[in-house]
């Protein structure tokens, strides 16, 4: 769908109504810093996606969008509205979108498919590249620029799905790693109660067999070859005098006990301060991000000061003069080392938070095994520990959280503790209380005889063994679990990484074939962007000393092109099935001219026929370039003056393109309107022959008053086609075509622009010399002028193409004089 009209009210810059009419054309705007040229680009991307680039970035949260939409210096309704015409089927469709809104109508369910498909398009943002954009990729951390890319390619599912399987693997590695612990704390207690000192699973299964079966046989019972606390007792009676059998009144437990109060005791002593140094931590932290502090720069920084030295006083980033008091290396150096703190501070929370939970998690196992051994209905304390086993689970789970993104957690309200000036009043005093009164239970009861003991430790001993067992059983599962999600997660990536890099490949393909078609001195440099297990990393080749990041040793201009070709590659890409607009908002400021022409030529060559251009500039130059190399394809020029808050944006004089002249000469013939036809097409003319000069690489004698005639420009292009023709029958074969061609223009061009100039002299003597007289000047008189104007188009431009000939060397050996498509002119010699 390309764009015929675009109304505009009250929008940014527009006060009162401004209509943008490039008729399905490409087309540039041209005019000062300033003039309103961005607000006409924005008003088509807020048409499109109900969006502002310019506020969405950072720093822009707080402004209120209604604020700035509208012109703040107008009254009435703030609008746009779009219509569009499909390239193919001339179908039209039109939309609005007001700002008191935001809503699209009609919704776009209800528009065209092809105009949808412009929507997502623009959704995606590789619609438009504004300057501020444009080093984006090219500067981003490799994750930042894989969730740019991600997103352009439609590809966020595919990193969601990679970042589950790695939460997947993460948390199974924790529950794994909490599994052996309780597994180790379960072998230990196993090894306290039949004194193996194995140093494996086997050792002490055989160790375990063997205590067993010794206390078997102080029983009179039988050896048995398994362990199973269901029949471990088989054959054995209960010993007369086991009156009891409390759990109390065993070693284990009682020892279990003993421990678990000391581990409390430490808890409540030392929670409070650990929990008021994480909140001050967490405090700084949110300060520090408050200021804009922000890990993702640190590299940014460590690389800066790499390239910055104490001289340089204009920051590589922002073009802006440094203004502080320090030097910008001073500066930098701060702002690193300030990271460098911020780090440290992260790195103290995640520590801190990795302490209690380890701290929580020895808790935990002393509860799970008084739960498992005091029997509820027997000790009454348990049912308020299976409470507290719970406040600390649900604290340990809080505490393993990611504390630096859920930053609302009031730690000082875990559930196992809750703080009032620094008083512990429920949870673990609770717990405290209860333990208190099991010791006291277990000081009240006898020992057990060694009867009673033995036979005690029998069954313990096989509860135990099947305890280990079955936790050892759990971690090899969880181990089993994690090695095959980590081995998904490889998979899923290593696919990723073959399917996305492939489609890097395509971009960066393009990218170089843009890039190298700007630079042909640097034709033999690579560009990659290479699939990362957590990014997507930007390389470019520097001449011979191998690939690094572009901004590392790139300068702005070489920055820029290379922006500006991915942003191509990457709207190439996105849009194959179906081009619709590429909005190029001042994308080349930082590009010396010469390279400008190339980028004009590349415009020209790959983007021009297929997508609707429009390009705003302030650049006079870069504008004649464009039109001189056809990227326009015959849209129109618009020449903005300077903007005023009262008069809001406002055209200058009507520019009359090369392409446009023939109607708009012939309309003012028509009427008779001799004087305006005269002025029209020595205007055109000029505009013409300049654009000639520019492509051809013609120099015009330096004005210092910038008062460049037609003759300065016809003179220069006669010049320059002088030598090129000159240079390219000496080097070509006099009987081949190309010799042909050449000298056909060699003879041609002299006589056909002298005679444009004789004939433009006519009308000038007619206008300028005799006041009065440009009323006798007749269509007819006028028709010989207009052949002639004709004649020199017809020599000099391509129809097909709509660009003028040009010139192009390559690295001195070899040379080209033609136009865009090479049906014009194709003259090669090397």
């Amino acid at each position: 769908m390309k764009l015929e009209k675009l109304d505009i009210k009250n929008f940014r810059g527009i006060k009162g109504s401004y209509t943008f009419e490039p008729e399905g054309n490409n087309a540039i705007i041209v005019g000062p810093n300033g003039s309103g040229k961005s607000s006409i680009l924005e008003a088509i991307n807020y048409l499109l996606t109900n969006r502002i680039s310019q506020l969405d970035r950072e720093g822009m949260k707080n402004v209120k969008k209604q604020n700035v939409i509208p012109n703040i210096d107008a009254t009435g309704d703030c609008a746009v509205s779009g219509v569009f015409k499909h390239a193919e089927d001339e179908n039209q469709a039109s939309v609005t979108r007001l700002v008191n809104s935001n809503d699209l109508e009609p919704p776009k369910e209800d528009l065209p498919f092809s105009l949808q498909r412009t929507i997502d398009t623009a959704l995606q943002g590789q619609h438009i590249l504004t300057r501020d954009d444009l080093l984006d990729l090219i500067i981003a951390q490799p994750g930042s620029r894989r969730e740019v890319l991600s997103e352009l390619l439609d590809l966020p599912d595919i990193d969601e799905r990679r970042l589950a399987l790695q939460r997947t693997r993460k948390a199974l590695k924790d529950q794994q790693e909490k599994a052996k612990a309780s597994r180790n704390t379960s072998c230990e207690r196993l090894k306290d109660l039949t004194g193996s000192n194995a140093s494996d699973s086997t050792g002490l299964r055989t160790d375990t067999l063997e205590s067993i079966n010794h206390l078997r046989d102080s029983f009179g019972g039988d050896s048995v070859d398994n362990i199973d606390p269901e029949t471990v007792r088989e054959e054995i009676g209960s010993p007369a005098e086991a009156v009891s059998t409390q759990a109390l009144q065993r070693e284990q437990p009682r020892k279990e006990l003993e421990q678990f109060a000391d581990w409390l005791e430490e808890l409540r002593a030392d929670l409070p301060e650990q929990i008021e140094q994480l909140e001050a931590l967490l405090k700084d932290y949110q300060q520090k991000e408050a200021s804009e502090v922000a890990v993702s720069r640190l590299e940014l920084l460590e690389q800066g000061e790499e390239v910055i030295t104490y001289e340089t006083d204009i920051c590589p980033l922002c073009e802006q003069d440094w203004l502080g008091d320090r030097s910008l290396l001073e500066d930098v150096r701060q702002r690193r080392e300030k990271l460098h703190e911020f780090r440290e501070i992260v790195d103290d929370i995640n520590q801190l938070q990795d302490n209690l939970r380890t701290d929580f998690q020895q808790g935990l196992n002393y509860l799970e095994y008084l739960t498992k051994e005091l029997e509820e209905d027997e000790y009454p304390e348990v049912e308020n520990l299976s409470i507290l086993f719970g406040e600390i689970k649900k604290s340990s789970e809080l505490l393993s959280g990611d504390l630096l993104e859920d930053i609302d957690i009031t730690l000082r309200n875990l559930p196992v503790f809750e703080l009032n000036d620094l008083k512990i009043n429920v949870g673990i005093s609770g717990g405290i209380r209860e333990t208190k009164s099991l010791q006291s239970r277990a000081e009240n009861l006898g020992d057990l005889s060694d009867t009673e003991q033995r036979y005690e430790r029998l069954k313990s001993i096989a509860d135990r063994w099947m305890e280990y067992k079955n936790l050892d059983t759990k971690v090899d599962r969880l181990a089993s679990l994690a090695s095959d999600t980590e081995t998904a997660e490889s998979a899923f990536i290593n696919a990723r990484r073959k399917v996305i890099g492939e489609i890097y490949n395509d971009i960066t393909d393009r990218v170089e074939t843009y890039y190298n078609s700007i630079h042909p001195d640097e034709s033999d440099t690579s560009t990659s962007i290479v699939v990362t297990e957590t990014g997507a990393d930007l390389q470019k080749e520097f001449y011979d000393a191998g690939e690094y990041p572009p901004h590392s040793v790139f300068s702005e201009g070489h920055l820029d092109s290379l922006g500006l070709c991915l942003h191509l590659a990457l709207a190439d890409y996105l849009q194959q099935d179906e081009k619709s607009l590429l909005l190029l908002d001042d994308v080349v400021m930082s590009v010396d001219q010469n390279h400008r022409l190339e980028i004009a030529r590349m415009i020209a060559e790959e983007f021009a026929e297929d997508y609707q251009v429009i390009i705003t500039t302030h650049d006079e130059l870069w504008a004649e370039q464009l039109s001189s190399q056809g990227a326009l394809k015959g849209g129109p020029q618009i020449r903005l003056k300077e903007w005023s808050f009262d008069g809001g944006l406002n055209e200058s004089r009507g520019y009359i393109d090369v392409y446009e002249q023939w109607e708009t000469v012939e309309a003012a013939m028509e009427s008779d309107q001799m004087e305006r036809a005269a002025h029209e097409l020595r205007y055109a003319t000029e505009r013409m022959l300049q654009q000639c000069a520019v492509s051809l690489g013609g120099k015009v004698e330096y004005d210092p008053r910038l008062r460049h005639t037609l003759s300065d420009f016809k003179d220069s292009v006669c010049r320059r086609l002088g030598t090129l023709t000159g240079r390219a029958k000496n080097s070509l074969d006099q009987s081949g075509e190309m010799f042909a061609e050449a000298n056909e223009l060699d003879n041609a061009y002299g006589s056909i622009l002298n005679d444009l100039g004789q004939q433009l002299n006519k009308v000038n003597r007619r206008v300028h010399w005799t006041p009065g007289r440009w009323l006798t000047l007749s269509p007819d008189e006028f028709e010989e002028v207009f052949e002639a104007h004709k004649a020199a188009y017809e020599l000099l431009y391509c129809d097909k193409c709509g660009s003028c000939i040009r010139y192009e060397e390559f690295g001195g050996d070899y040379h080209e004089l033609r136009c865009n498509c090479r049906e014009h002119y194709d003259i090669q010699w090397n």
